[in-house]
């Protein structure tokens, strides 16, 4: 409700000022949210974000678009949008098309997948090492490469300081909750969920399990989806220049 009314006094002020037509706005979040499974995950509620953006004078409104945008794509389709080059070196993509299109649903049909990673959220481990992992995410479904398949990826235990409260700095209920009834029959499969380890490789089918809730990696009507997911998202990593797959330095380490 805060930000709500933060963004409409905004808006007010661009509209006394005589700018509200024609100022690019850009209404986001910059993660998940700050509940176990979320925020430093790379299920959807750690990475789905809602995403408005306006500007009347250039764009059709009251449209609703399922096309996959990255954050990353902000970078160029803000420089294009302006008139400026777009570095060679960047490798994300303008979706500045899709903005002046006036269609909805699917826009663009090679924005079909989505690629993003995690490594470090907090100092949360040991000698303050990450956890690698990297997400291939399309609309049936959703693989993910757990590079660190050995560490805890909620932090170490006992206090697991990647989920919401870092470090129990303040109250939190759920992940309280969970932490201190993990031995309950009907608990435990949350807390294995949340903060246990987990396989080198996941998979989720969308089509009947949208909330990522069991992991069909390891089944073998799922083998050959996994193989091509696997493969997609190796080759995508290797020609953006991912250190994770080309064996290059990782200067976030040690």
């Amino acid at each position: 409700q805060n930000f709500d009314s933060d963004v409409a006094g905004y808006l007010q002020l661009l509209k006394e000022m005589g700018d509200l037509e024609n100022t690019l706005i850009v209404v986001c979040s910059d993660d998940g949210w700050q509940m176990p499974r979320g925020l430093a995950n790379l299920y959807d509620f750690g990475t789905r974000v809602p995403l408005v953006i306006s500007m009347p004078s250039r764009f059709k409104g009251g449209r609703v678009v399922d096309d996959f945008i990255n954050l990353n794509d902000f970078a160029p389709t803000f420089l294009e949008l302006a008139g400026v080059p777009v570095p060679d070196e960047m490798n994300a993509r303008s979706f500045a098309g899709i903005l002046e299109s006036d269609k909805e649903g699917t826009v663009d049909e090679t924005r079909n997948f989505v690629v993003f990673g995690r490594e470090r959220h907090a100092w949360v481990r040991k000698n303050g090492e990450g956890y690698g992992a990297r997400g291939y995410r399309n609309k049936d479904f959703l693989y993910i490469r757990n590079y660190d398949d050995e560490s805890w990826p909620a932090g170490d235990p006992p206090l697991f300081g990647d989920v919401d409260a870092h470090m129990l700095h303040y109250p939190s209920p759920t992940k309280i909750l969970i932490l201190k009834d993990r031995d309950n029959e009907e608990i435990k499969p949350l807390f294995d969920l949340a903060f246990a380890k987990r396989p080198y490789e996941e998979l989720y089918d969308l089509r009947v399990d949208p909330y990522q809730m069991k992991n069909v990696a390891a089944l073998p009507e799922y083998e050959s989806e996994k193989n091509l997911l696997s493969s997609k998202l190796t080759d995508y990593l290797k020609t953006s220049g991912d250190p994770r797959e080309l064996g290059l330095e990782m200067k976030w380490i040690g």
